[in-house]
């Protein structure tokens, strides 16, 4: 596709030598969240969300519905500490209007823990420099007193 043939999509990877449409702003936020009571973080027609939940809270604060973007998606309950998101909207708030606005409207599960405008040719997935995953994996026959209470994945054979 030619520069000539590109059209704008909501929170789609701007093209050198193009720009957002007037009036549209890029915002990029870092997320925390607590995967248990989701079905990963993109949007499902069929469970919760992570990105549901998001989208939900920030178009509430935008008052447009706004769609997000992520780093990389997370499966079924799976946590994320740092994930980082993007979205574009018409709506002109403060980082910290954007943190306080959504987090009130989101379950005790998801936090935002920062936002700001960022450059248009900003992208959550594109930019990312590195990604860091961590797998915590409880081997034992006891029950953990931390970091999994309550989350019986299963017992590993006691040899591991």
């Amino acid at each position: 596709m030619s520069q000539l043939d590109w059209v704008y999509s909501p929170n789609c990877k701007i093209p050198e030598g193009q720009s957002l449409p007037a009036g549209i702003k890029r915002y990029a936020a870092v997320v925390s969240y607590d995967g248990s009571a989701f079905c990963g973080f993109q949007k499902q027609k069929h469970s919760p969300s992570v990105q549901q939940e998001l989208e939900r809270a920030l178009s509430s604060v935008a008052d447009e519905e706004l769609i997000v973007s992520c780093a990389g998606r997370t499966d079924t309950a799976v946590h994320a500490s740092h994930q980082v998101i993007h979205f574009d909207s018409s709506a002109e708030r403060s980082g910290r209007n954007w943190l306080k606005g959504a987090n009130s409207r989101l379950p005790d599960s998801i936090s935002i823990l920062w936002a700001e405008q960022v450059p248009e040719r900003f992208h959550a997935r594109f930019s990312a420099t590195s990604r860091t995953y961590r797998y915590v994996m409880h081997a034992s026959s006891a029950r953990p007193a931390v970091l999994l209470p309550g989350r019986n994945l299963g017992s590993l054979p006691a040899e591991c």
